[in-house]
C-alpha cells in the first residue's frame, strides 16, 4: 500500500519516521492511523491533498479513533474549498466505518423534518383563495451552496447532518398569502429514501434564488387541486422531493422550468438521483424571463402567510 503512493508523500513519511526512531509512541500513532484507514482514499489524492492530510494525522492522537476526529478530518479538508477534498473526506469516513471497531453509523441522514410547523389541513390552509380570480404564484430555492449546482454541503457528520437545501412555494391573492413546502415525515438516508410526506409552512424561510409568475384563474385552480392532491403523497430522496413538488407545481400553474436533475452520494456511502435545490437554483439563475415575471437571485426571507377568511 506504502508503494502506491505518490514518491513525494512516501519522502515525507519516511522522514517523519526516520526523525522519531526513538519515539514509539508517535511511530505507533503513525502506523496505527495508516493501517486503520487502509490509505485507501489518500491513494486518490493529489499530491497537496497527500501532504497536507498525512501532516493533520500525524499531529493528533489516533489511539481512540472516533465520530468527533472523523468531523475534525472532514472540517480540516473542507476548509479548501473544494469538492474533491469533500469527497476524500467521504472516503475516510467510509474506511473508519469498515474497520473492526466501527464508531459511525452506516446510514447518514440526508433530510429531516422539522414538524413544528406542519400544516395539518391542507383543504383548510388553502381555503381563502378564490379559484376564479388570478394570483401571483412564487418559487423558492434555498441552495446547499448559493450560486452552486452541488446537490449537498456541509459536514455530513455533524449533528445537523449535510444541508441539502430547500424548495418551496407561496401563492398570493390581495391580501391573502400562503407559504408551503414539501417534506418527509420521518428521517430519510440514502438506503431509506421513502417515507410518507407532509407539508410545513415555510412562512420566513431563507431563500437564496425566487421567481414570481401572474397566473389566471384556471391556473390558480389547477395548482391548488395538484397542492390538496399531494398532501398523502410518498415523499422520496430521490422520485419525489421537495423540488420535485415545487416543479411540479409549477408546471400545473403553466410554468415550464428546465429539469433540476443531479447526483448525490460516494462509493461506499450510498448514492442518490433527482431533482435538487442546487441544480434548480441554478437554472433560475440562467432563466430568462418575460415581462412582468420577477426574478431575484440576491435571497433573503420569504414572505409570511398573511390574511384570513371566515
Amino acid at each position: 500500500a506504502f508503494d502506491r503512493l505518490k514518491p513525494e508523500t512516501k519522502t515525507l513519511i519516511n522522514d517523519y519516521i526516520t526523525a522519531n526512531i526513538n519515539n514509539p509512541e508517535e511511530l505507533y500513532d503513525v502506523k496505527f492511523a495508516m493501517q486503520s484507514l487502509n490509505l485507501n482514499w489518500l491513494f486518490r489524492a493529489d499530491l497537496n491533498t497527500q501532504l497536507a492530510i498525512f501532516n493533520y494525522l500525524i499531529a493528533n492522537d489516533f489511539d481512540n479513533i472516533s465520530q468527533s476526529l472523523v468531523n475534525e478530518i472532514i472540517d480540516y479538508m473542507m476548509q479548501n474549498n473544494s469538492m474533491e477534498n469533500i469527497v476524500y473526506a467521504i472516503s475516510v469516513m467510509n474506511e473508519i466505518a469498515n474497520t473492526p471497531n466501527n464508531p459511525l453509523p452506516r446510514n447518514i441522514i440526508i433530510f429531516r423534518p422539522t414538524l413544528a410547523s406542519k400544516i395539518a389541513d391542507i383543504n383548510l390552509y388553502l381555503k381563502c383563495f378564490d379559484s376564479s380570480q388570478p394570483a401571483v404564484f412564487t418559487l423558492y430555492v434555498d441552495q446547499p451552496t448559493p450560486g452552486s449546482n452541488s446537490a449537498w454541503s456541509g459536514n455530513p457528520l455533524s449533528a445537523a447532518g449535510p444541508n441539502v437545501g430547500h424548495t418551496f412555494i407561496s401563492i398570493k391573492q390581495g391580501g391573502i398569502r400562503r407559504v408551503l413546502g414539501f417534506y418527509p415525515s420521518t428521517p430519510v438516508d440514502l438506503d431509506h429514501p421513502s417515507t410518507s410526506g407532509v407539508f410545513e409552512d415555510d412562512s420566513s424561510h431563507e431563500f437564496d434564488v425566487s421567481v414570481s409568475y401572474n397566473i389566471d384563474a384556471s391556473q390558480l385552480l389547477n395548482l391548488i387541486n395538484y397542492t390538496k392532491a399531494k398532501a398523502s403523497a410518498t415523499y422520496n430522496l430521490n422520485s419525489y422531493n421537495c423540488t420535485d413538488f415545487g416543479m411540479n407545481a409549477s408546471s400545473t400553474s403553466g410554468i415550464t422550468l428546465p429539469s433540476a436533475y443531479g447526483t448525490w452520494g460516494a462509493p461506499g456511502i450510498g448514492s442518490g438521483a433527482g431533482d435538487n435545490p442546487g441544480q434548480l437554483g441554478q437554472n433560475i439563475r440562467n432563466l430568462s424571463v418575460a415581462s412582468g415575471v420577477v426574478k431575484n437571485t440576491t435571497g433573503g426571507i420569504s414572505l409570511s402567510n398573511a390574511g384570513t377568511c371566515p
